[in-house]
């Protein structure tokens, strides 16, 4: 009898849902299948090496397989990396530089291209939602794209980077009028617009230090990443968790 009531409330001691964990990620990787320096293999290892938990690959205009990785890298659930796309409008005539990771997409997403930058940026949006995908807005001041208004306009869009570690995306921004993306971000929040600010990352993978070409310095990797809290390291936990905002982000210093 005594074994039988120690065993019920064994059971109902460990019956619960396991306690929550934090995870360290990026959301914002490149390899060479688009203009990093590096192999899907190498960003991967980099990141498992260095303490990350997860990572996705946002290469621009196409998606990486990332089952390959999984299987060298994931090493029984210890590490995760997910699908992505930055879709990226680019155009000369009307001018645009409007980049938008679709998260968690296995396939690749056509970037659109509107009127002008503000309707890009909702038709980006529109279609990486469509496909199922989170939304990120990346990087606002790359070619000083983006302001608080365009942003706070659109519908539909997850998140979006105010921190990037790539120095030709002006993250801190130029002065008064030209305002910092975490002040975008802060302006975008007090417009009464609910977005969260995920990301505190790099925009190219680079462990080389090459340059794709004259004038263009690479990001090295680490110089910021998001915790997210979830019970388990899966794409269903932690896209549950980035969904409602369970997570922050973090330049605490490079990895």
């Amino acid at each position: 009898m005594k074994q039988t009531f120690l065993g019920i409330l064994l059971s109902v001691l460990f019956a619960g849902p396991l306690p929550a964990q934090w995870f360290q990620g990026n959301t914002h990787a490149h390899t060479l299948n688009s203009d990093g320096d590096s192999t899907p293999d190498d960003v991967v290892r980099w990141y498992r090496e260095h303490g990350y938990d997860f990572v996705f690959v946002t290469d621009h205009g196409m998606v990486t397989d990332v089952a390959p990785l999984n299987a060298l890298f994931g090493g029984g659930g210890q590490f995760l990396v997910l699908p992505a796309e930055e879709v990226t409008s680019n155009s000369k005539s009307p001018e645009l530089h409007v980049h938008v990771n679709a998260l968690n997409r296995k396939t690749k997403i056509d970037a659109q291209k509107g009127t002008g930058v503000r309707d890009t940026l909702q038709k980006d949006i529109d279609v990486v939602s469509a496909a199922g995908a989170l939304a990120q807005i990346n990087h606002p001041n790359f070619f000083w794209q983006l302001n608080a208004a365009d942003i706070a306009s659109v519908k539909g869009a997850t998140f979006m980077e105010f921190a990037n570690m790539q120095p030709n995306v002006n993250s801190a921004g130029a002065g008064p009028d030209a305002p910092s993306t975490e002040e975008i971000w802060d302006e975008v929040l007090s417009r009464g617009v609910a977005i969260w600010g995920s990301q505190a990352t790099m925009h190219t993978s680079s462990k080389k230090h090459a340059q794709p070409e004259p004038g263009w310095p690479l990001a090295r990797p680490g110089g910021g990443w998001i915790m997210v809290h979830a019970e388990h390291l899966t794409a269903e936990e932690i896209m549950k968790s980035l969904r409602v905002g369970d997570f922050y982000a973090s330049t605490g210093g490079s990895q």
